[in-house]
């Protein structure tokens, strides 16, 4: 036996308001305002962690690549410019390489041709080189003669960055590789 359907047209259908609707709708914007807001913040937290790493890499590359150069220097001519804020030198392979901290950037010019940018961001004022002889004397006046150029025996780099407020200070101590006690030993040859 078939059960017949019973249709009553007079029956309430349940649902939801048009006001309960509404205050759904608005409370879903209230908490996707809330957690786009949550997430913005992270993303920029992310982009400032992001561009302050990629200037201390820059900078520590710039120094690390100072350091190795002049480092590696084979015998007490290698410097053809000193002052507080550039250095040229003469590497093993007869290059000409010439270090300026004295705008907002860090250059290195190679044999004389354009000037690559190695660091940003940079403090002109507060990024120096300074030079010390074989007794650890400062030598001072600059640019460095000939003579004083030959006495070298320990350069002093510092890099001042600033970022957004924050002040990044790197230093190292340089002292050409065969030149460390400031004699040239037969054993260098």
């Amino acid at each position: 036996m078939r059960k017949k359907k019973n249709f009553d047209t007079k029956k309430r259908v349940a649902g939801f308001t048009l006001m309960e609707l509404i205050i759904v709708m608005v409370g879903i914007v209230i908490i996707g305002t809330i957690a786009l807001n949550i997430f913005r913040l992270g993303a920029d937290i992310y982009g400032d962690v992001v561009n302050r790493a990629a200037v201390v890499s820059a900078n520590r590359r710039a120094i690390w690549r100072m350091v190795r150069e002049i480092s590696l220097q084979k015998d007490e001519n290698y410097l053809q410019v000193a002052s507080g804020s550039e250095v040229q030198l003469v590497t093993p392979r007869d290059d000409t390489l010439k270090y300026d901290l004295s705008s907002d950037k860090i250059r290195l010019t190679k044999n004389m041709d354009s000037a690559n940018e190695l660091a940003t961001n940079v403090i002109s004022g507060q990024s120096s080189l300074s030079y010390k002889d074989s007794d650890r004397n400062s030598l001072t006046s600059f640019p460095l003669d000939s003579s004083a150029r030959v006495s070298v025996k320990l350069i002093n780099v510092q890099i001042q960055t600033a970022l957004r407020g924050d002040t990044l200070t790197l230093r190292s101590r340089i002292s050409p590789q065969n030149l460390h006690y400031g004699y040239r030993m037969p054993y260098h040859d």
